[in-house]
């Protein structure tokens, strides 16, 4: 992880993990909007980050968050439509963006209900139209520059859309892959965010919970026998954070 600065948080709860999680945030996003006049955050699914979105979209939480400087992305989604129960961004949609006051101009939802390879295409497009709407250009090799990326971390080690021997661990180019259904629920075809993208983010965040994440997230720190853990192969340019209970 060379030039990575890399932080890690024990939490002896779920709550606790969120409530530093939430104040976290707030600081990373004035910080952007102070900068740069934007924030971007990506999204992650899966149901450990729900509770976080929950707390976020309360109400002595969400006036601290100026919405209307936020641009929401997804790291990775179902191949399923928007309303569906497996859906990524159904999951953030009930959980958080219909509590709050955002424009809908600035959620970015990758689109399921589309064939998965014009899906990424798709999202691809939506990325490179929105980078400098977000204030954040990409860097010389064209890629965008995410303030905060969300990451969940897999029983498998996998994390987005990235399992276990995925061509798409291997993708150098293009910055979202379709995903042919995984052994994991539900087995359905996945979008997901290319290593290249998710490293290239200002701050990335893994939020894991549960003694066998945390004993994974153990080895990716210690790079002892890690080797086969996608999640391993996150490393940002700037700031890595680990948020794991106990």
């Amino acid at each position: 992880m060379k030039n990575t600065s890399v932080e890690t948080a024990r939490f002896h709860s779920l709550s606790e993990l969120n409530e530093k999680c939430a104040e976290l945030i707030i600081a990373c996003a004035d910080e952007a909007i102070d900068k740069r006049g934007g924030f971007s955050l990506v999204l992650s699914g899966g149901t450990t980050p729900q509770s976080l979105y929950t707390l976020l979209a309360t109400p002595m939480i969400r006036r601290r968050l100026n919405w209307q400087k936020i641009h929401f992305f997804w790291g990775d989604e179902r191949c399923v439509p928007a309303d569906h129960p497996a859906s990524n961004f159904k999951m953030a949609d009930d959980a958080l963006l219909s509590k709050i006051s955002v424009p809908q101009t600035q959620i970015h939802r990758m689109k399921g209900e589309l064939e998965p390879r014009a899906g990424a295409l798709d999202y691809e497009k939506i990325i490179k139209d929105t980078a400098l709407l977000c204030n954040h250009p990409g860097t010389a090799e064209n890629l965008p520059t995410f303030d905060l990326v969300l990451l969940g971390l897999g029983n498998d080690g996998h994390t987005a859309s990235l399992f276990p021997g995925s061509e798409a661990l291997d993708e150098k180019e293009r910055l979202v892959c379709a995903v042919p259904a995984p052994a994991a629920e539900p087995a359905v075809p996945r979008l997901t965010l290319t290593l290249p993208v998710l490293n290239n983010a200002r701050n990335v965040w893994f939020i894991a919970a549960g003694s066998h994440k945390g004993a994974i997230a153990e080895a990716i720190w210690s790079q002892n026998n890690s080797q086969g853990y996608p999640a391993a192969q996150i490393r940002p340019h700037k700031n890595l954070r680990w948020f794991v209970t106990l």
